[in-house]
């Protein structure tokens, strides 16, 4: 509420300090800004893993999470993230090192016009 309402007002700047690790949690403030108007930009902070896990356990002022559930709300971070998108937002910048990619091979030319399958090894997904 108070988001939309400082969209409607105008506001010149509008940071949304909030874990939006998901595509749809980020669009939806994303959307409701573009609407309006707005420039769009993603900050990711991308610190490892033990940095974060460190920051959580020093933290003794957390409303909601438990410096012993630490480990387990890390997790279920790092299995719902989905890296930031060029075209989620106008801009994304990365703040810390550079996050890290698997290259892809290009088979077009392998393959040809041949049919084809390709069997892949999904991690962290439920039958």
């Amino acid at each position: 509420a108070l988001y939309a309402a400082s969209l409607a007002k105008g506001e010149p700047l509008i940071v949304i300090d909030r874990i939006n690790h998901s595509r749809m949690q980020r669009g939806n403030y994303l959307a409701l800004a573009k609407k309006y108007g707005y420039s769009t930009k993603i900050v990711w902070v991308n610190a490892p893993r033990h940095v974060c896990l460190q920051r959580i356990k020093a933290r003794k002022d957390h409303p909601k999470l438990k410096v012993e559930d630490a480990e387990a709300a890390l997790s279920v971070f790092y299995k719902g993230f989905q890296t930031p998108s060029k075209r989620e937002a106008d801009e994304i910048e990365v703040v810390g090192s550079p996050p890290e990619y698997v290259p892809v091979k290009d088979l077009t030319e392998e393959i040809g016009n041949r049919r084809f399958v390709i069997v892949g090894d999904i991690h962290g997904t439920v039958p």
